[in-house]
């Protein structure tokens, strides 16, 4: 596959049915060519020769791209940053992901919907998962409802309360939260 402009971390992706590959990092696919015209466009800034000038060959671009690899990085982080911060206005949790962790999809008795939680990759504790992913959300600005549309948890009434535990099927969270019924599908 080989990395992009032989910068370590950001490799190739080629699909069968397209010339141009996508751009990985960090677990994220970018545009080839959005990419390289950002850096272009930097290189340009700089007061380097455009490609293609007497002054300049594609060389020169690409030995500039691999002497500097923080500046491919701090592009591509920006853009992670910029795409977070976008997926978390829409209330989407991969705008709240780090990195080694995913999003854990499921549902719960009483509930039809697949409701989401952030999980560490691999991990099975999704008790501590929940509860994070609670934090998560309220900490950026999240809501109540937010919350409920999200991971389906919500703060019961004192009379919810007493029939969630006649029945004992419902977690726990935090700060008065809980998943009214029991967790009965996963999918990650």
């Amino acid at each position: 596959m080989g990395n992009f402009y032989n910068v370590p971390g950001v490799e190739f992706i080629y699909h069968s049915n397209i010339y141009y590959p996508d751009v990985r990092y960090k677990n994220r696919l970018f545009n080839y060519w959005d990419l390289e015209n950002a850096l272009y466009e930097q290189y340009i800034e700089e007061g380097n020769p455009r490609i293609n000038s007497p002054a300049c060959d594609d060389k020169q671009f690409r030995d500039w791209i691999a002497d500097d690899p923080d500046t491919v990085y701090g592009y591509l982080d920006d853009w992670i940053m910029s795409l977070k911060e976008a997926e978390w206005e829409d209330r989407n949790l991969k705008g709240l992901l780090n990195d080694g962790e995913e999003i854990l999809y499921y549902k719960f008795t009483g509930d039809y919907l697949w409701r989401e939680c952030i999980i560490s990759n691999g991990s099975d504790d999704i008790t501590g998962a929940l509860e994070d992913t609670l934090h998560r959300i309220l900490d950026n600005g999240g809501t109540k409802d937010d919350v409920c549309k999200i991971m389906g948890a919500i703060i019961p009434s004192e009379s919810e309360m007493k029939e969630l535990e006649e029945f004992n099927e419902y977690i726990s969270i935090d700060l008065g939260y809980v998943i009214p019924g029991l967790i009965t599908e996963i999918m990650r």
